[in-house]
């Protein structure tokens, strides 16, 4: 049985009961479907042989939790993704302006639309000005 508990494990909420499995099989669950996920999500296999009390094997392998925030994490003007608008996004800036595919190729985990400045939703000349007044700290 796999559980999953969002109160670090005061309560269990079952996710699949499996019967009799004899071969590998890709299983995916999203935490969310039985329970809000907090800080205290935990998950619980449980493997039992009764009555027969003989090999008990679980045939978990590659278990792996992931997240997925979307909550941004670069600011405006941070161009190279380095968590600050400084110096060096000057570059990067100029190149999301002149060569855009030039700018993703160079920086694929960065956001471009961070050098929209002015928020008018296009990176272009106009941005300039107010990415000045980033890079000054102003």
């Amino acid at each position: 049985m796999i559980a999953v508990s969002n109160n670090g494990g005061d309560s269990w909420v079952t996710v699949e009961t499996i019967d009799d499995r004899e071969e590998w099989t890709y299983v995916e669950w999203n935490v969310s479907q039985f329970v809000t996920p907090t800080a205290e999500v935990q998950v619980r296999f449980t493997v039992d042989d009764s009555p027969n009390d003989s090999l008990v094997e679980a045939l978990i392998d590659d278990f792996k939790v992931e997240s997925v925030d979307c909550t941004p994490v670069f600011q405006i003007g941070d161009l190279n993704c380095n968590g600050s608008v400084d110096f060096f996004d000057i570059e990067p800036f100029v190149l999301a302006i002149t060569d855009p595919d030039g700018y993703l190729a160079t920086y694929p985990d960065c956001d471009m639309t961070l050098a929209d400045c002015n928020g008018d939703g296009q990176v272009n000349f106009f941005d300039i000005d107010c990415f000045v007044e980033l890079v000054a700290g102003g």
